[in-house]
């Protein structure tokens, strides 16, 4: 997490000065594109491989493609910056979700409830750090050099491999399947009536995110024309972020066990529907940017925890292949989607139609999560028979 609080900055702000906001639309949708075909080779690879090998061959392929990116980007070949963006928002979602999944596997949901804040805790801790050390150098040696560190990061991902291919992997092999085909994929996706609901919680919550980043950077690249002191401002809007979601985590296990996980997805929503109504009435940065904090510290926090604990009780198919096209797919589809509303509404403000849609998603969000807490709690009054 640490690498990442300093690629997204320093490469949104790339983005910026080579194609301005204009471009956002449809860098999301190339990225919606690629994560659909990482999504297709993570069941590939889970059919024959263990989750600790996915792990450690999506850092090195991360590893190199951010390589010769960075060499792109220095000798100014046409479309790096592009790629560069793309290359960001797959790479970090394929890992994380490779962890969940594990975590996923191996807890009972005690267990869950007790240690996934911990675990967010820990991110935020890396993810702070990165938000202080990106404005200091992107400011003293520019944003090019931030992308070195976050190299350097990828390569320190590799320390706890050996740990992990003993000591986990003997756990997830009781768990899993001999072999998982494409066709059990889609099946799946047809078939579990959970996995469905999730796929629209994940698309109106990341499409909602999504918005509200679009009208955050029109006003930043409004408001801060210089492409390093917007890289330094994207990093103190992450700090507070990622500052926040860390204060949240002390209030994970509480939340979780006092209102259950789908009461936790409502009450997010309708917080941010509060807040995002005090932007309408401001329209002042400020306020975009407490909207833009909000979101991302409760994705990075309790709805994160909360999410993931309604894929407990599934079987290990939902928990792989399931949660591979939730949380890979339709998480980076939704980007596309919010971008392809932006691009065909041009007849008034984009920004106008943003605010609207912010305020119909959140809706749906609502709504959905009351329908899956229903199907949590039949699980697992299911489980306890069973037990």
């Amino acid at each position: 997490m640490l690498g990442y609080s300093m690629a997204r900055p320093a490469v949104e702000s790339l983005f910026l000065t080579v194609y301005s906001s204009a471009l956002l639309p449809w860098v999301w949708i190339a990225v919606a594109v690629g994560t659909g075909g990482s999504v297709l080779l993570y069941w590939h690879a889970a059919a024959g491989k263990t989750l600790v090998t996915i792990y450690v061959q999506t850092t090195i392929v991360a590893a190199l493609i951010l390589l010769l990116l960075i060499a792109g980007c220095s000798l100014k070949i046409p479309g790096s910056v592009f790629l560069l963006y793309i290359w960001k928002d797959i790479y970090v979602i394929i890992l994380v979700e490779i962890f969940w999944t594990i975590a996923n596997h191996i807890f009972s949901l005690r267990s869950a409830e007790r240690l996934y804040g911990l675990f967010l805790g820990v991110g935020s801790i890396g993810s702070i750090a990165g938000n202080m050390l990106v404005g200091p150098i992107a400011t003293t040696f520019g944003s090019s050099m931030v992308l070195w560190v976050v190299l350097g990061s990828l390569i320190i991902m590799l320390a706890p491999v050996p740990w992990l291919s003993g000591t986990i992997q003997a756990r997830l092999d009781s768990a899993a399947k001999s072999s998982i085909s494409y066709a059990e994929g889609f099946k799946l996706l047809w078939q579990s009536r959970t996995i469905f609901l999730l796929n629209i919680l994940i698309a109106s919550s990341q499409i909602v995110i999504t918005l509200i980043d679009y009208v955050y950077n029109l006003a930043l690249e409004t408001r801060y024309p210089d492409t390093d002191i917007r890289t330094a401002i994207g990093g103190n809007i992450y700090a507070w972020v990622n500052g926040l979601a860390f204060l949240l985590q002390f209030l994970t296990k509480p939340l979780l066990q006092s209102l259950g996980a789908g009461r936790v997805l409502v009450t997010i929503a309708l917080t941010l529907i509060i807040i995002f109504g005090g932007f309408l009435l401001s329209s002042q940065f400020l306020g975009i940017a407490v909207a833009k904090i909000a979101s991302k510290c409760f994705d990075y926090s309790i709805f994160r925890s909360a999410k993931e604990i309604l894929y407990i009780p599934l079987n290990y198919t939902e928990k792989t292949l399931g949660k591979a096209f939730v949380d890979m797919f339709t998480y980076r589809f939704a980007k596309g989607a919010a971008s392809a509303m932006l691009l065909v509404v041009t007849v008034v403000s984009k920004s106008l139609i943003a605010n609207v849609l912010v305020v119909m998603f959140l809706g749906l969000w609502i709504g959905v999560s009351r329908a899956l807490s229903k199907r949590h709690n039949t699980a697992l009054q299911v489980l306890g028979k069973e037990s």
